[in-house]
Protein backbone atom coordinates (compact mmCIF):
# COMPACT_ATOMS: atom_id res chain seq x y z
CA UNK A 1 0.00 0.00 0.00
CA UNK A 2 1.08 3.22 -0.93
CA UNK A 3 2.53 6.41 2.41
CA UNK A 4 0.08 8.29 3.44
CA UNK A 5 1.92 10.34 6.28
CA UNK A 6 -1.53 11.50 7.76
CA UNK A 7 -2.49 7.84 8.62
CA UNK A 8 -1.48 5.04 11.15
CA UNK A 9 -3.32 1.49 9.93
CA UNK A 10 -2.80 -1.72 12.33
CA UNK A 11 -4.16 -4.52 11.37
CA UNK A 12 -5.83 -6.90 13.71
CA UNK A 13 -7.18 -10.18 12.18
CA UNK A 14 -10.46 -8.41 10.57
CA UNK A 15 -10.45 -5.14 12.04
CA UNK A 16 -8.76 -2.72 10.61
CA UNK A 17 -7.76 0.25 12.90
CA UNK A 18 -6.99 3.55 11.01
CA UNK A 19 -5.25 6.01 13.87
CA UNK A 20 -5.11 10.29 12.14
CA UNK A 21 -1.98 11.88 13.06
CA UNK A 22 -2.53 15.12 14.50
CA UNK A 23 -3.12 16.94 11.93
CA UNK A 24 -1.09 20.03 13.19
CA UNK A 25 2.11 17.28 12.74
CA UNK A 26 1.05 15.82 9.21
CA UNK A 27 0.15 18.54 7.70
CA UNK A 28 3.29 20.89 8.43
CA UNK A 29 5.98 21.69 5.63
CA UNK A 30 8.31 19.08 7.09
CA UNK A 31 5.25 16.15 6.61
CA UNK A 32 3.19 17.14 3.71
CA UNK A 33 0.29 15.24 4.14
CA UNK A 34 -3.40 16.07 3.51
CA UNK A 35 -5.82 14.30 5.26
CA UNK A 36 -8.81 15.41 2.73
CA UNK A 37 -7.40 13.58 0.11
CA UNK A 38 -5.09 10.67 2.00
CA UNK A 39 -8.41 8.65 3.93
CA UNK A 40 -10.19 8.70 1.26
CA UNK A 41 -7.44 6.69 -1.56
CA UNK A 42 -6.53 4.61 1.49
CA UNK A 43 -10.06 3.55 2.00
CA UNK A 44 -10.05 3.29 -1.83
CA UNK A 45 -7.16 0.15 -1.39
CA UNK A 46 -9.96 -1.81 0.63
CA UNK A 47 -12.72 -1.71 -1.47
CA UNK A 48 -12.30 -5.34 -2.70
CA UNK A 49 -9.80 -6.42 0.40
CA UNK A 50 -12.96 -8.92 1.65
CA UNK A 51 -10.55 -9.68 4.73
CA UNK A 52 -11.28 -6.62 6.35
CA UNK A 53 -14.50 -6.85 8.17
CA UNK A 54 -14.55 -3.99 10.11
CA UNK A 55 -12.66 -0.55 10.09
CA UNK A 56 -12.20 1.94 13.05
CA UNK A 57 -11.09 5.48 12.57
CA UNK A 58 -10.08 7.36 15.67
CA UNK A 59 -7.31 9.88 16.68
CA UNK A 60 -3.91 8.89 17.12
CA UNK A 61 -3.46 10.97 20.42
CA UNK A 62 -6.26 10.18 23.22
CA UNK A 63 -7.89 14.30 23.26
CA UNK A 64 -7.76 14.35 19.59
CA UNK A 65 -10.37 12.66 17.09
CA UNK A 66 -9.51 15.28 14.17
CA UNK A 67 -8.96 18.69 14.83
CA UNK A 68 -8.10 21.09 12.04
CA UNK A 69 -4.66 22.79 12.71
CA UNK A 70 -4.41 26.29 14.66
CA UNK A 71 -4.57 29.26 12.84
CA UNK A 72 -0.79 31.05 12.29
CA UNK A 73 -0.49 34.38 13.98
CA UNK A 74 -0.70 35.99 10.61
CA UNK A 75 -4.33 34.90 10.17
CA UNK A 76 -3.94 32.40 7.35
CA UNK A 77 -3.11 29.18 7.10
CA UNK A 78 -1.94 27.31 4.53
CA UNK A 79 -4.63 25.37 3.57
CA UNK A 80 -6.38 28.77 3.46
CA UNK A 81 -4.10 30.17 0.91
CA UNK A 82 -4.12 27.04 -1.25
CA UNK A 83 -7.69 27.25 -1.37
CA UNK A 84 -7.67 30.05 -3.57
CA UNK A 85 -5.65 28.46 -6.71
CA UNK A 86 -7.00 26.60 -9.00
CA UNK A 87 -4.60 23.84 -8.50
CA UNK A 88 -5.27 23.97 -4.86
CA UNK A 89 -8.68 24.14 -4.30
CA UNK A 90 -8.42 20.86 -7.02
CA UNK A 91 -6.45 19.22 -4.39
CA UNK A 92 -7.93 19.95 -1.45
CA UNK A 93 -11.99 19.94 -2.15
CA UNK A 94 -11.68 17.21 -4.89
CA UNK A 95 -9.99 15.18 -2.13
CA UNK A 96 -12.50 15.69 0.73
CA UNK A 97 -15.32 15.27 -1.90
CA UNK A 98 -13.76 12.10 -3.02
CA UNK A 99 -13.05 10.65 1.14
CA UNK A 100 -16.47 11.63 1.97
CA UNK A 101 -18.29 9.44 -0.99
CA UNK A 102 -15.80 6.69 -0.63
CA UNK A 103 -16.38 6.34 3.19
CA UNK A 104 -20.62 6.60 2.33
CA UNK A 105 -20.25 3.85 -0.28
CA UNK A 106 -17.81 1.53 0.79
CA UNK A 107 -19.66 -1.82 2.31
CA UNK A 108 -17.38 -1.80 5.26
CA UNK A 109 -18.70 -0.66 8.15
CA UNK A 110 -16.70 2.50 9.50
CA UNK A 111 -16.92 2.42 13.25
CA UNK A 112 -16.19 6.22 14.69
CA UNK A 113 -14.38 6.06 18.09
CA UNK A 114 -14.21 10.37 18.86
CA UNK A 115 -11.13 9.75 21.36
CA UNK A 116 -11.49 13.67 21.38
CA UNK A 117 -12.23 16.69 19.67
CA UNK A 118 -13.57 16.52 16.22
CA UNK A 119 -13.43 20.37 14.77
CA UNK A 120 -14.00 21.37 11.06
CA UNK A 121 -12.96 17.95 9.03
CA UNK A 122 -12.90 15.94 11.96
CA UNK A 123 -16.58 16.38 12.65
CA UNK A 124 -17.22 16.17 8.80
CA UNK A 125 -15.22 12.80 8.82
CA UNK A 126 -17.10 11.39 11.98
CA UNK A 127 -20.84 12.42 10.86
CA UNK A 128 -19.51 10.30 7.51
CA UNK A 129 -18.76 7.12 9.41
CA UNK A 130 -21.34 4.46 10.30
CA UNK A 131 -21.29 4.32 14.46
CA UNK A 132 -20.04 6.86 16.25
CA UNK A 133 -19.07 6.23 19.79
CA UNK A 134 -17.49 9.52 21.18
CA UNK A 135 -16.23 10.47 24.90
CA UNK A 136 -18.45 12.39 26.95
CA UNK A 137 -16.37 15.04 26.92
CA UNK A 138 -15.19 15.65 23.78
CA UNK A 139 -15.95 18.70 21.98
CA UNK A 140 -17.19 18.57 18.03
CA UNK A 141 -17.91 21.77 15.94
CA UNK A 142 -18.25 23.11 12.84
CA UNK A 143 -15.92 25.93 12.33
CA UNK A 144 -16.73 27.54 8.71
CA UNK A 145 -18.93 30.76 10.68
CA UNK A 146 -17.00 30.51 13.53
CA UNK A 147 -15.38 33.84 13.08
CA UNK A 148 -12.25 32.34 14.45
CA UNK A 149 -13.60 31.59 17.86
CA UNK A 150 -12.52 27.92 18.48
CA UNK A 151 -10.61 26.03 20.88
CA UNK A 152 -9.91 22.80 21.36
CA UNK A 153 -10.73 21.44 25.48
CA UNK A 154 -7.26 22.00 25.80
CA UNK A 155 -7.21 25.81 25.05
CA UNK A 156 -5.62 25.44 21.77
CA UNK A 157 -6.76 27.91 18.66
CA UNK A 158 -7.58 29.59 17.70
CA UNK A 159 -8.99 27.40 15.13
CA UNK A 160 -10.78 28.38 11.93
CA UNK A 161 -11.27 31.36 9.70
CA UNK A 162 -11.57 34.79 10.80
CA UNK A 163 -14.02 35.48 8.63
CA UNK A 164 -17.05 33.03 7.06
CA UNK A 165 -17.33 30.71 4.38
CA UNK A 166 -20.12 27.94 3.69
CA UNK A 167 -19.18 24.77 5.11
CA UNK A 168 -18.25 22.84 2.06
CA UNK A 169 -16.20 19.72 3.67
CA UNK A 170 -19.39 17.29 4.02
CA UNK A 171 -21.02 19.15 7.32
CA UNK A 172 -23.14 21.30 5.20
CA UNK A 173 -24.37 17.26 3.37
CA UNK A 174 -24.22 15.44 6.50
CA UNK A 175 -25.57 17.40 9.64
CA UNK A 176 -28.99 17.94 7.97
CA UNK A 177 -29.12 14.04 8.10
CA UNK A 178 -28.67 13.74 11.77
CA UNK A 179 -30.19 17.38 13.63
CA UNK A 180 -33.62 18.63 12.22
CA UNK A 181 -33.49 21.74 9.81
CA UNK A 182 -33.60 24.26 13.25
CA UNK A 183 -30.84 22.39 15.09
CA UNK A 184 -28.80 21.88 12.31
CA UNK A 185 -28.99 25.54 11.13
CA UNK A 186 -27.90 26.99 14.80
CA UNK A 187 -24.98 24.20 15.04
CA UNK A 188 -23.48 25.37 10.92
CA UNK A 189 -24.61 29.19 11.15
CA UNK A 190 -23.36 29.94 14.59
CA UNK A 191 -20.74 27.25 15.21
CA UNK A 192 -22.27 25.61 18.10
CA UNK A 193 -20.01 23.45 20.17
CA UNK A 194 -21.51 20.27 21.42
CA UNK A 195 -20.01 17.54 23.61
CA UNK A 196 -20.11 14.01 22.94
CA UNK A 197 -22.85 13.40 25.90
CA UNK A 198 -24.62 16.41 24.56
CA UNK A 199 -24.81 14.78 20.96
CA UNK A 200 -25.81 11.28 22.52
CA UNK A 201 -28.60 12.49 24.53
CA UNK A 202 -29.82 14.02 21.10
CA UNK A 203 -30.04 10.86 19.38
CA UNK A 204 -27.08 12.35 16.48
CA UNK A 205 -24.71 10.15 17.56
CA UNK A 206 -24.43 6.00 18.73
CA UNK A 207 -22.61 6.27 22.75
CA UNK A 208 -20.99 8.90 24.43
CA UNK A 209 -19.03 7.65 27.40
CA UNK A 210 -16.03 8.31 29.99
CA UNK A 211 -12.64 8.26 28.56
CA UNK A 212 -11.64 5.46 29.77
CA UNK A 213 -14.79 3.05 29.19
CA UNK A 214 -14.62 4.28 25.22
CA UNK A 215 -12.20 1.51 24.44
CA UNK A 216 -14.47 -0.94 25.63
CA UNK A 217 -17.74 0.00 24.13
CA UNK A 218 -15.90 0.40 21.01
CA UNK A 219 -14.37 -3.64 21.24
CA UNK A 220 -18.35 -4.67 22.01
CA UNK A 221 -19.69 -3.20 18.68
CA UNK A 222 -17.04 -4.91 16.79
CA UNK A 223 -17.31 -7.68 18.40
CA UNK A 224 -21.03 -7.55 17.50
CA UNK A 225 -20.50 -6.54 13.91
CA UNK A 226 -18.23 -9.28 13.68
CA UNK A 227 -20.79 -11.76 14.58
CA UNK A 228 -22.93 -10.47 11.85
CA UNK A 229 -22.67 -12.21 8.44
CA UNK A 230 -20.38 -9.78 6.38
CA UNK A 231 -22.20 -10.11 3.02
CA UNK A 232 -25.60 -8.78 4.83
CA UNK A 233 -23.57 -6.06 7.00
CA UNK A 234 -22.56 -5.02 3.62
CA UNK A 235 -26.22 -4.70 1.96
CA UNK A 236 -27.50 -3.08 4.88
CA UNK A 237 -25.26 -0.38 4.46
CA UNK A 238 -26.21 -0.07 1.47
CA UNK A 239 -29.73 0.03 1.56
CA UNK A 240 -29.49 2.71 4.47
CA UNK A 241 -26.58 4.95 2.58
CA UNK A 242 -29.11 4.77 -0.52
CA UNK A 243 -30.32 7.73 1.18
CA UNK A 244 -27.02 9.37 2.46
CA UNK A 245 -26.19 9.10 -1.27
CA UNK A 246 -28.70 10.97 -2.10
CA UNK A 247 -28.02 13.62 -0.07
CA UNK A 248 -24.76 14.24 -1.08
CA UNK A 249 -25.82 14.23 -4.63
CA UNK A 250 -27.94 16.97 -3.66
CA UNK A 251 -25.88 19.15 -2.07
CA UNK A 252 -22.15 17.97 -1.65
CA UNK A 253 -20.79 19.48 -4.50
CA UNK A 254 -22.81 22.71 -4.25
CA UNK A 255 -21.68 23.41 -0.43
CA UNK A 256 -17.72 23.10 -1.72
CA UNK A 257 -18.72 25.29 -4.47
CA UNK A 258 -20.44 27.64 -1.64
CA UNK A 259 -17.29 27.27 0.09
CA UNK A 260 -14.52 27.57 -2.82
CA UNK A 261 -16.59 30.97 -3.91
CA UNK A 262 -16.09 32.47 -0.25
CA UNK A 263 -12.49 31.76 -0.06
CA UNK A 264 -12.21 33.92 -3.47
CA UNK A 265 -14.30 36.77 -2.68
CA UNK A 266 -11.86 37.09 0.51
CA UNK A 267 -8.49 36.85 -1.85
CA UNK A 268 -10.25 39.17 -3.98
CA UNK A 269 -10.75 42.28 -1.38
CA UNK A 270 -12.59 40.25 1.41
CA UNK A 271 -15.22 38.67 2.43
CA UNK A 272 -18.16 40.41 2.24
CA UNK A 273 -19.85 41.84 5.63
CA UNK A 274 -23.00 42.63 4.46
CA UNK A 275 -25.45 42.43 1.42
CA UNK A 276 -24.48 44.83 -1.49
CA UNK A 277 -26.65 48.47 -1.60
CA UNK A 278 -27.99 50.29 -4.21
CA UNK A 279 -24.83 52.14 -5.38
CA UNK A 280 -23.12 48.54 -5.54
CA UNK A 281 -25.76 47.43 -8.30
CA UNK A 282 -25.18 50.64 -10.06
CA UNK A 283 -21.41 50.31 -10.13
Amino acid sequence: MADFPTLIVERDGPVLTIKVVPLRESHSAAVGGDLHRELGLFLDQLRHDYSVRVIVLTGAEDGEFIVSPPRPEQGHSASSSRATTPAGQWSIFMGLTHTIQTMVDLEIPIVAKVNGDAVGFGQSVMFACDLILAREDSMITDMHLSMGDVYTTDGRGPIGLEWGVAPGDGAGALVPMSMSPPLAKEYLMLSRRRTGLELARAGVINRAVKADELDDICDSFVRELLARPPYALGWTKRIVNARVKDQLNRSLDASVAYEMVGFMHQAHGGAPTGYPSAADHES
